[in-house]
């Protein structure tokens, strides 16, 4: 999914969505904590790069049925992110339904690094690949900015809680690619 042109910023697919929620929500790409690597396994509260994984897929995945079905089905996501999240992605689906576009195909991760993990939350970056998805129209027409990349990185904040990781934020990465 590529960036609808009622958007003016420089991502592309599935980052679409967050480029919206960023933009309504007012918010701006953060250097996250700094990350200090060990050899030390993982504490038992730490989370694991297939855990931080496992919770990224669910949101793409379910993220992109919501936005194939033109954002309607926004509180689907409830189960997979914190209450903030869950409004700006009703901020996304407004937008979305506005402009009368939804989302075709589907979005992949292709990279996941750990970046940093404190008690309370787990910074990760990712490598987003939307070129196997578009937002378009009624009639079809892309509603993205052309030049907008298919690839693009991100640094994703997730929250720990009743055992899981809730999605609390995804910003693109303006730092070293991790594609």
């Amino acid at each position: 999914m590529r960036l609808p042109t009622f958007v003016a910023m420089q991502t592309r697919s599935w980052t679409t969505l967050v480029a919206v929620a960023l933009l309504l929500s007012g918010c701006t790409a953060t250097e996250p904590p700094e990350n200090h690597p060990t050899s030390d396994p993982p504490a038992p509260d730490q989370a694991t790069r297939e855990q931080v994984l496992s919770a990224l897929e669910s949101y793409i995945r379910v993220s992109d049925g919501v936005y194939q079905a033109g954002g309607s089905s926004v509180d689907e996501l409830t189960p997979l992110v914190t209450p903030d999240q869950l409004e700006r992605e009703r901020r996304v689906a407004a937008a979305f339904a506005q402009a009368e576009v939804h989302q075709v195909g589907s979005n992949q991760i292709t990279h996941v690094s750990l970046q940093a993990q404190d008690a309370g939350s787990v910074h990760a970056y990712l490598c987003l690949d939307g070129s196997n998805s578009d937002v378009v129209d009624a009639h079809g027409n892309s509603a993205v900015k052309e030049g907008t990349p298919e690839r693009q990185s991100f640094v994703a904040n997730l929250e720990k809680g009743d055992g899981k990781l809730l999605m609390d934020g995804m910003e693109p990465w303006s730092g070293n690619s991790v594609c």
